[in-house]
């Protein structure tokens, strides 16, 4: 027994040295891997703030040679979080990274070479390098503060502000850069005097009843260049809108769109509506123009054409693609399904009767007319009754109303009246009722002025057209308060007998544009 016990501790020892002499063969590299781990021992310039930073690039120092693949594999520098590109040399145990742009002032440039990095010999680094440096003063990082409206809150009014508060002065450039809005909205941003708090104004009214989304980017910086360092997200909605919009009121407008009077809805009619009225509308809440151009029409009448700018809007204003005849009556109608902003659609329709007789828009009729019968030697030397002295001859005025149809023309061919077949200087008056200060467009008379007679009875050749100093200074009584012209001319009597038209044809124009429909007509008998 003893002598087993001896064999036993004697064949122990020797397994043991067995094992020992093995392992023996693996210590060196074992304790060298453990006593010196390939890592960076030095960098340049090192973590910190470094103002004026000029260097035109960075190092790192490696505890072992580095293999250059893997280290240049594992090595990211950037710029306030953007990536930086450049090239790499080596000097030893030193990698050298020189950025293709220069280094720049008030930025945070961060640098990470990964655990994968090897040594020549295949050994990794232990851990992830970082670094970081700054070329900017020290200072802290913004932080968001508050967000009005808050995060799930509701914005005041279509045209609200989007209000930011930061701990620290911001850079204004970041805040067009570096924030968003889902959906998009146009506008712009404003810092107040300190630079802590951003407004953001729009240009054109919110979305009702919309999600909008707000992202700040952690590139966000303050005017020290100091990123946010993360991003940060809030949420807001607008006005939850479920009323239909409706028409508040429609007017007449003058040309300068001052309101003159509100227009009635059906059954009323609307009197006294000039041709150059406008048609105002105002509604509840902006609309869609474009729903509302297709939902309006005119009936008897001529067409709306709009002369509000297209968009959103709760006034608009239109104008009739030419005068409605003067009398006539015509209506406007407004069919239901406008849109609001929040796609709310009316379901209300308008009519509005309107009747065209505003008295500045009455063209220009004709009363009657008063020639001589016994014309004189000397047309523009003749006196009115009351007067000492008449002139050569008695010219004895004779007036007809265009309700004389077919009365007598007593013309005399003696030579004290109207020498047949001669050329007799004479004239007519024409007597017009026009709208309240009105005269009659004298170019537009001479062209729409003539005679016409069968059997060439009688003719007249118009030479010149005056509104004063007439030929006979007194007006017909009956007729003093109608406008009155005078056209000279020759007047041919001829021995024949006939009918004598006198015409004043349709178009005829006034001093404010009103134009007649229809011609004039008064027949006489000579």
């Amino acid at each position: 027994m003893n002598k087993h016990v001896f064999f036993s501790r004697r064949l122990r020892t020797l397994l043991f040295r067995s094992l020992f002499a093995a392992a023996a063969l693996f210590l060196p590299a074992c304790d060298l891997l453990r006593e010196s781990p390939f890592e960076v021992i030095a960098w340049n310039p090192g973590n910190g703030f470094f103002p004026g930073f000029s260097e035109t690039s960075i190092y790192f120092v490696f505890s072992h040679e580095a293999d250059h693949i893997s280290v240049e594999r594992a090595f990211t520098l950037t710029e306030d979080g953007r990536a930086v590109t450049g090239y790499f040399s080596w000097d030893g145990k030193r990698c050298i990274f020189s950025p293709a742009s220069p280094f720049r002032q008030n930025r945070e440039y961060r640098v990470t070479i990964l655990q994968d990095a090897m040594d020549t010999k295949g050994l990794s680094m232990d851990g992830h390098f970082e670094g970081c440096f700054y070329t900017r003063e020290d200072g802290n990082r913004p932080e968001l503060v508050s967000v009005d409206p808050p995060y799930d809150g509701v914005m005041n009014g279509e045209r609200g502000t989007l209000t930011l508060e930061f701990s620290e002065p911001v850079d204004s450039l970041s805040l067009v850069q570096e924030l968003s809005l889902s959906p998009s909205m146009t506008g712009f941003w404003s810092l107040d005097a300190e630079g802590r708090e951003a407004k953001f104004t729009p240009l054109e009214p919110w979305r009702h009843n919309t999600l909008y989304q707000l992202r700040l980017s952690g590139n966000f910086l303050s005017v020290l260049g100091i990123s946010m360092g993360s991003e940060f997200s809030s949420r807001f909605r607008t006005g939850l809108d479920t009323e239909p919009p409706r028409l508040e009121k429609a007017s007449a407008l003058d040309m300068e769109e001052t309101e003159l009077f509100e227009l009635e809805r059906d059954p009323s009619e609307n009197s006294l509506w000039e041709g150059s009225y406008r048609l105002g509308l105002v509604f509840s809440e902006s609309i869609d123009s474009a729903s509302l151009k297709s939902r309006i029409a005119v009936h008897g009448g001529p067409a709306l054409i709009m002369e509000s700018p297209p968009g959103y809007g709760n006034s608009f204003v239109f104008r009739l693609d030419g005068k409605p005849e003067y009398g006539s009556r015509f209506s406007v109608s407004i069919a239901a399904g406008l849109a609001d902003m929040a796609g709310n659609v009316s379901a209300e329709e308008y009519l509005f009767r309107i009747h065209a007789n505003g008295p500045l828009s009455k063209p220009p009729s004709l009363v009657g007319l008063r020639l001589p019968l016994k014309p004189g030697d000397s047309p523009g030397g003749l006196s009115g009754p009351g007067d000492e002295q008449l002139g050569p001859g008695d010219a004895e005025p004779k007036a007809y109303s265009v309700n004389d149809l077919f009365a007598d023309l007593p013309l005399k061919g003696d030579a004290a009246h109207y020498t047949f077949d001669t050329g007799i200087p004479s004239w007519i008056e024409l007597y017009f009722d026009t709208a309240p200060g009105g005269e009659i467009n004298l170019f537009s008379l001479m062209d729409l002025f003539r005679i016409e007679s069968t059997n060439s009875a009688l003719s007249f050749s118009p030479r010149s057209v005056v509104q004063d100093a007439f030929t006979w200074a007194h007006p017909h009584d009956p007729w003093s308060a109608y406008t009155r012209v005078e056209i000279r001319g020759l007047m041919v009597n001829h021995p024949a007998q006939g009918v004598i038209r006198f015409i004043v044809g349709s178009g005829l124009e006034d001093s404010l544009e009103n134009r007649t429909a229809e011609a004039f007509e008064l027949p006489l008998v000579k």
